[in-house]
């Protein structure tokens, strides 16, 4: 039975699936896709440093730390991707590891020092949204606004940005701001997320959505709005299997997206590995159909009871007349076409 708590925690997940799922999309077309990843496992020592320092698990208090390590993280690799010649996903590797290193050492030292409400600070390693209380969920909803607006605001700067960064400096665009501004809208979605999925799946809901819509479409806007949809739709969907089914909320969101996303490459019009399959196979049986035609008229061969001559026959490519198959008009027709076009590739 799903309780007025289960859907409040079912309306905020697709709150923030729905702000992860837009932003995710921005992410992967810069081609940052790991940046999400290692700036969410940044943020862990950030919540134990606020942690120590306040003694407090209330999350206003713990994700001002989050945000600040998670900008430190981010500074930390645009300086070395700057003044080094290291490849950027070398670099994400080296701070994704170091940081989450760093913050595992930091809550073993809050475990072992048995403060009394150090008790479930492990949760932001995997999530836990059922502890959240509901002016967390406002946090969410603050941090929701705050983004949106600012993605509303600078649609048309982040478009060209995102795309051709060059081209945006030369229109005049504040590249360095704009950059600023991207990298704070990444924290931002970090630490929304991170009570609710923990560190170590929160970067599947940026990256997963955005992977997903991409199968669909290649237009910007198209895959601004559903990826948001996928992700509102996956964080809904999850809560209320997790509800229903008693298992944990995160993982359960992050398996039905990642369905979702499986779905998607195998089965999406435009590029799922299916209908590509499909599509091939339709290709190749008619080249060996057009071959064959070609080979009958040029050598008078007849390849009787085959399956590329039976589709020739239904085709009326080919007729029977007088107990003989001869290449009918519209079999002349399509020779005729394709001698026209290899003339045609020749002269060129």
């Amino acid at each position: 039975m799903i309780t007025n708590v289960d859907l409040k925690i079912a309306i905020i997940s697709m709150i923030f699936g729905l702000l992860a799922g837009s932003i995710g999309v921005l992410v992967v077309l810069r081609k940052n896709a790991l940046i999400g990843d290692s700036i969410a496992h940044a943020a862990l020592p950030g919540v134990a440093l606020s942690f120590l320092v306040f003694e407090c698990k209330e999350l206003y208090i713990l994700l001002p730390g989050a945000a600040l390590a998670a900008l430190v993280a981010m500074v930390t690799f645009n300086f070395i991707k700057k003044h080094s010649k290291i490849k950027n996903d070398t670099i994400l590797a080296l701070i994704l590891s170091g940081f989450f290193g760093l913050g595992i050492i930091l809550i073993r030292i809050i475990t072992n020092s048995k403060i009394a409400s150090a008790a479930g600070l492990k949760d932001f390693i995997y999530g836990q949204a059922s502890t959240m209380m509901f002016k967390d969920m406002i946090t969410i909803l603050i941090i929701f606004v705050i983004a949106y607006s600012l993605l509303l605001l600078l649609w048309k700067e982040f478009k060209v940005f995102i795309f051709n960064a060059e081209f945006a400096e030369t229109l005049g665009f504040n590249n360095k701001l704009l950059n600023g501004i991207f990298s704070f809208l990444v924290v931002l979605v970090i630490i929304a997320g991170i009570q609710m999925l923990g560190v170590v799946l929160l970067s599947a809901m940026i990256i997963a959505p955005a992977v997903a819509i991409k199968q669909f479409s290649d237009k910007y806007h198209n895959n601004f709005i559903f990826g948001g949809v996928i992700g509102a739709v996956s964080g809904f969907c999850g809560s209320i299997i997790s509800s229903l089914l008693k298992i944990p909320t995160g993982p359960s969101i992050i398996v039905f997206l990642s369905l979702v996303v499986l779905l998607s490459l195998l089965f999406a019009p435009k590029k799922g590995l299916v209908f590509n399959h499909i599509k091939h196979r339709l290709y190749i049986k008619k080249v060996e159909k057009l071959n064959l035609l070609l080979a009958i008229y040029k050598k008078e061969v007849i390849y009787e009871n085959s399956r590329t001559f039976n589709a020739l026959l239904t085709d009326g490519y080919i007729v029977k007349k007088d107990k003989i198959y001869i290449i009918s008009e519209r079999g002349l027709q399509k020779i005729r076409m394709i001698s026209e076009t290899e003339e045609a590739i020749n002269e060129l």
